[in-house]
């Protein structure tokens, strides 16, 4: 049984109209046929992209105001209590042993600074809140360490391109929320039993996400420039469209992946050579930036063990 293209659990139609699938085998549907309705559910004025919390948007809002205060951020940031604790932890972490121990987020945001302090609370806020999908947990996990890694590298070839350290972060972090949007489209259609599996709906899901990436950002209202890197991340040697910023977060894309923290076959070969060449990066530069890569990436996976 296929879902209905117009109507999610988050659509006034979605409890009477969508076919549910209550199979105790993993249902295993034709990829052009879920390709077909993620274009269609993607399209729907009922459609629903994933929520991000409302503080984090505020918080992207508040900083982008080169004069804004500490104290009005940390005013924000109270206002999410696991997001709070997650900051005030990581400002008390070992990186900061030595220090004297620290109560408040404005001492936080202090001894972080107003940059870490809003990547990290960006990035949890995420990982918690939006890479979350019932019955796809293991690609949910593969795909949430693989987008904090390519925001950690992306942030870092900044420094080598001249581009904006705060949007790469969060463009490299969002770079694949559309294949998030995808299984939770998806997921929301079926009882757990019966969901289809992660191999059977993944090409559909790719191809499609960049669009749906798009969307997030624009229903998250999210920068122009954001909403640009996720519809065009994918760089192939015949591309067009091919910005900085998107050229760096698909150069990312490509090192994380090649360094082991990858989501399936999601980088098309040669991204790293268009890439390079495309944002002027030598030969010698890709060497530096390709092993404070490696640093990042074996750093986030003895920490996260999830890939």
């Amino acid at each position: 049984m296929r879902p209905n293209p117009t109507a999610t659990s988050n659509s006034p139609d979605a409890q009477t109209d969508t076919p549910r699938v209550s199979a105790q085998r993993p249902v295993v549907l034709d990829p052009a046929q879920i390709a077909t309705w993620l274009f269609e559910t993607f399209h729907s004025p009922h459609y629903r992209p994933p929520v991000l919390p409302r503080v984090a948007v505020q918080l992207l809002e508040l900083t982008r105001d080169p004069h804004v205060k500490v104290r009005d951020v940390a005013n924000l940031l109270e206002r999410d209590a696991m997001l709070t604790a997650v900051t005030m932890r990581a400002a008390n972490s070992a990186v900061h042993r030595g220090s004297s121990e620290i109560y408040t987020l404005e001492e936080a945001i202090a001894r972080m600074g107003l940059r870490r302090v809003t990547d990290l609370f960006l990035e949890t806020a995420v990982n918690t809140r939006v890479f979350l999908a019932p019955g796809y947990e293991p690609v949910m996990d593969m795909l949430r360490g693989h987008s904090a890694a390519v925001a950690h590298v992306a942030r870092m070839g900044s420094r080598f391109t001249g581009l904006d350290p705060g949007h790469a972060f969060l463009c490299g972090l969002l770079h694949d929320i559309g294949i998030a949007a995808g299984f939770i489209a998806i997921g929301e259609q079926y009882d757990l039993s019966g969901k289809p599996t992660t191999e059977s709906v993944w090409s559909a899901v790719l191809q499609h996400h960049a669009a749906a990436g798009k969307l997030i950002q624009q229903s998250w209202a999210l920068p122009d420039e954001v909403g640009e890197v996720l519809a065009n991340h994918h760089v192939q040697a015949s591309s067009s469209r091919l910005s900085p910023m998107a050229c760096l977060v698909a150069l990312s894309d490509a090192l994380v992946s090649d360094l082991g923290a990858k989501v399936l076959n999601e980088t098309a070969s040669g991204t790293i050579e268009v890439t390079s060449a495309r944002l002027g990066i030598d030969d010698h530069t890709l060497r530096k930036i390709t092993s404070n890569a490696s640093t990042i990436v074996t750093n986030l996976l003895s920490d996260s063990h999830q890939f």
